[in-house]
């Protein structure tokens, strides 16, 4: 499934503003999130979905070459959650590598794509787009092995041409399936990705490593090619004792720092071959926050030059988000490399128009309420803000002047009103066009004095937990489709964004139907729990599977429900399970003395789970009375998944 992202989606700004190497217009760049809010006292959630793009005219579609240096940080923090929590079995997903593998991995796909519509006499010696990778870590100040060597291909320029991308991992039960820890990006047959979450955050051999690379090129004079380095830290710089934001008090986290910020200033004031630096930081930050931290990342980016060590806290300063970039979430980070490669790399396209679409498809977990009480499906446009040239694009507070309910008019399809062409849980938005509406600053504004030009598009829509929804603590939001359809004024489509699922954790409920009961009679089942907490899939014997509950199933304590078919069938109903729990269902000795051969059926983390899990009898050829043949069973369950697509 492409980009089944199981995320947990914190509040964040879409943050970028683009600048361009391969054309002197001013050109577009979208910009588009989607998070999770609730529930309310009606248990209420509302998925809120908005996209924008930044500028208003593009006049050159043939991008140049880049040299282009991802320094990226695998520092042991890396093995955490966005928040900062420590991550437990199964839930790899959510690990900040893994989050930032997959943001590289589709830069690096966008790299790809672009390099195949340079043209041939644009091309130097070196050919098209080049991309190097170099990943930092480090035990301390002078760790000379700070910079990881251990994969062939890294930390060397490398022509896209030669580089490939894979999302999919092979599972014994479900042959190939997407799985958000496998991002790759291949050279050679080696993964540039492969590594772990190790040590301290020792940035700048990372960053002088990168100045040694660009330091050791020849390019002709003919060249357009330009030349980038994107670093990305999710910590402060330095060893383990951090003291809160302002790591300077340290001095051996201060000299780190101080080292990012002169190798930077020398990458981006070389007399032979200057570049362009990014920074991106992944913090949990309130917007126009001003701390030791945003003025590591400003300073250490293209925001400014002549930096070469920290400054006085009195002169600290706030990431521009242009540059120097603060993230708070997946779905920001892989917007704003997303945005990087597009801006680096040229590929602008004509103006996005009203013809463009933004499509949402609620997962078989959760539903649009049809009740009006409890919410509807919302359009609203939101006022760009953006305060000056250089200040980040900002908007309206949600509620304040500045939102406008444009409902009815742009064209809202949901199966309540449009039951024929669009499925159930499917919402698409068209009607809305985003060139006319580019956000940014228009200097021509206010007789030439410039303000604020533009609006966003915000999709709000309430969902509600489906009774069949198994449950856990990281439930996808939206299912496969959900995307932004960017097309021009003709209507031709000129590129797709998928949106990052948001997710939830909600309780379990576990149904059991029990196939194959004769008469009164009753099966007996076990329910065992084992938390996430050291849980260990290839060391059966570590995992503590305490007895949870007895149920028993008969037509005595059965209740009717609708299975995901359609069907009605009888069911026990276990309802609210801790999901921070894996489950083990087991049936008990019943008729004789038979067990169930298989061990149990196991609930744990993945997509799609669906309710009921079915036990079901099956005859053998044995020769014993109906009673006991009853109680011998097949060795599977049906509409059981443990993972999925």
């Amino acid at each position: 499934m492409k980009k089944a992202f199981k995320y947990i989606i914190a509040s964040a700004a879409l943050l970028f503003v683009a600048i361009y190497f391969s054309s002197s217009a001013f050109a577009q760049n979208v910009q588009y999130d989607k998070r999770v809010s609730g529930p309310d006292g009606n248990g209420v959630y509302t998925i809120s979905l908005e996209a924008y793009v930044t500028g208003s005219l593009t006049v050159d579609k043939t991008p140049n070459p880049a040299d282009i240096i991802l320094v990226l940080d695998r520092s042991g923090s890396m093995d955490d959650d966005i928040n900062g929590n420590e991550v437990s079995w199964g839930q790899d997903n959510v690990k900040r590598i893994n989050i930032l593998k997959s943001a590289v991995q589709g830069f690096v796909d966008s790299v790809i794509e672009s390099n195949t519509k340079i043209k041939t006499e644009d091309r130097d010696v070196h050919g098209g787009h080049r991309i190097a990778i170099v990943w930092f870590s480090g035990r301390s100040l002078n760790d000379n092995n700070a910079v990881y060597t251990g994969i062939q291909g890294l930390n060397a320029f490398q022509n896209v041409e030669d580089l490939s991308t894979v999302t999919e991992s092979y599972d014994e039960f479900y042959g190939y399936v997407y799985n958000y820890s496998a991002a790759q990006v291949r050279y050679n047959n080696r993964d540039l990705l492969g590594v772990d979450a190790d040590g301290g955050t020792i940035a700048h051999r990372g960053m002088q490593r990168a100045e040694s690379i660009l330091n050791g090129e020849t390019y002709p004079s003919s060249s357009k090619r330009s030349r980038v380095v994107i670093f990305f830290t999710d910590g402060e710089p330095g060893g383990w004792n951090y003291s809160g934001n302002d790591f300077t008090v340290n001095a051996n986290n201060k000299a780190v720092a101080d080292g990012v910020i002169s190798a930077a200033n020398s990458i981006k004031t070389s007399a032979k071959y200057p570049a362009t630096v990014f920074s991106v930081g992944m913090f949990q930050k309130a917007d126009g926050t001003v701390d030791a931290t945003t003025t590591y990342l400003s300073y250490t980016s293209s925001d400014f030059t002549g930096k070469t060590a920290m400054p006085s806290s009195s002169n600290y300063v706030a990431v521009t988000g242009d540059k120097s970039i603060v993230v708070s979430s997946a779905g920001a980070l892989a917007n704003v490399f997303a945005s990087i490669s597009e801006s680096t790399t040229g590929g602008e396209y004509d103006a996005a128009s009203a013809s463009s679409v933004m499509v949402d498809i609620v997962t078989n977990s959760f539903s649009i309420p049809t009740d009006a009480d409890l919410g509807s499906v919302k359009v609203y446009k939101d006022t760009c803000t953006k305060a000056s040239p250089t200040a980040i694009t900002t908007f309206a507070p949600e509620n304040a002047t500045g939102w406008v309910d444009i409902t009815d008019k742009v064209t809202l399809k949901t199966h309540q009103n449009d039951p024929t062409n669009t499925p159930e849980g499917e919402v698409s938005v068209t009607g809305f066009d985003y060139g006319k509406n580019w956000c940014g600053w228009d200097q021509s504004a206010n007789n030439g004095q410039g303000g604020p030009h533009g609006n966003k598009l915000v999709l709000k829509i309430p969902i509600t937990i489906n009774e069949d929804a198994v449950g856990g603590p990281n439930v996808e939001t939206n299912a496969d489709g959900a995307k932004l359809i960017i097309k021009d004024k003709d209507g031709n489509e000129i590129k797709s964004y998928d949106f990052v699922s948001p997710t939830l954790k909600i309780p379990v409920s576990i149904w059991i139907q029990k196939q194959g009961l004769v008469g009164d009679d009753s099966a007996v089942f076990t329910l065992r729990r084992s938390p996430f907490k050291g849980f260990n899939p290839s060391d059966p014997e570590s995992n503590k599977w305490e007895t949870f509950t007895k149920i028993v199933v008969n037509e005595k304590n059965m209740v009717e429900v609708t299975d995901d078919k359609g069907n009605k069938v009888k069911v026990v109903k276990i309802s609210g399970l801790d999901p921070d729990y894996f489950y083990k269902i087991e049936e008990d000795a019943w008729g004789f003395g038979y067990t169930y051969q298989n061990g149990g059926i196991h609930y744990t983390v993945g997509d799609n789970l669906k309710n009921p899990f079915v036990f079901v009898n099956t005859p053998k050829d044995v020769k014993k009375a109906e009673a006991v043949v009853r109680n011998v069973f097949e060795e599977r369950t049906t509409e059981i998944q443990t993972n999925s697509k």
